[in-house]
């Protein structure tokens, strides 16, 4: 089964989502599902950052597009949590970047997902991304007092 397993890099509200394999819908699902449990309120300050390490997998177009109906597809279904994540893929091949690309079109979900070869690079980015975000949050709070 292509669907590994879901993890939280330490206390850091980062979350690996592993693959290896060809991707499958069901796949997708499971994926989502299992990211969506580990949601909790406190990771609207931080957003929650998704790296998608996929291995191994040969990939096919049929296989990218039906990935990417079922990405946009959960997007909307779990729209409160989804509005607060930031994701990105781990992935050295071609079909990688073309599910990256397709990703900001409208009609498979209009979603930024940065692509990096190399997962430290990705935990780096993420990193930066929520030391952004919080900084931002803190400002924001501190207009209000």
């Amino acid at each position: 089964m292509p669907f590994v397993s879901v993890e939280r890099l330490s206390d850091e509200p980062i979350f690996l989502v592993r693959f290896s394999g060809i991707v499958t819908r069901d796949d997708t699902i499971s994926a989502y599902s299992a990211t969506a449990q580990l949601w909790s309120d406190d990771l609207v300050r931080t957003g929650s950052h998704v790296i998608t390490i996929v291995e191994d997998n040969p990939g096919d177009f049929a296989s990218i597009i039906a990935v990417l109906q079922v990405s946009a597809e959960m997007d909307v279904l779990l729209h409160d949590i989804m509005q607060h994540v930031t994701q990105y893929h781990v992935s050295d091949r071609s079909m990688a970047q073309l599910y990256a690309n397709a990703r900001r079109l409208p009609q498979f979900g209009g979603r930024e997902v940065s692509m990096f070869h190399a997962l430290d690079d990705a935990i780096a980015a993420a990193r930066q991304n929520i030391a952004s975000r919080v900084q931002s949050s803190n400002s924001v709070s501190s207009q209000l007092v």
